[in-house]
């Protein structure tokens, strides 16, 4: 029975790393998305000053 709480016990712990995971994962996209609008909208302010 012990064995069978600890086998329990390290999927929850992977579970729990892997969620983590998941989010740690999620925010560096978001970032990165946000970081490439950015560029790109300083790019387009850059051209349009250019341009007029």
């Amino acid at each position: 029975i012990m064995e069978e709480e600890a086998r329990e016990a390290e999927r929850e712990r992977k579970r729990a790393k892997n969620k983590a995971w998941d989010r740690a994962m999620l925010e560096k996209e978001r970032a990165e998305r946000e970081e490439r609008r950015r560029r790109k909208g300083e790019r387009l302010e850059k051209q349009a000053e250019q341009s007029s």
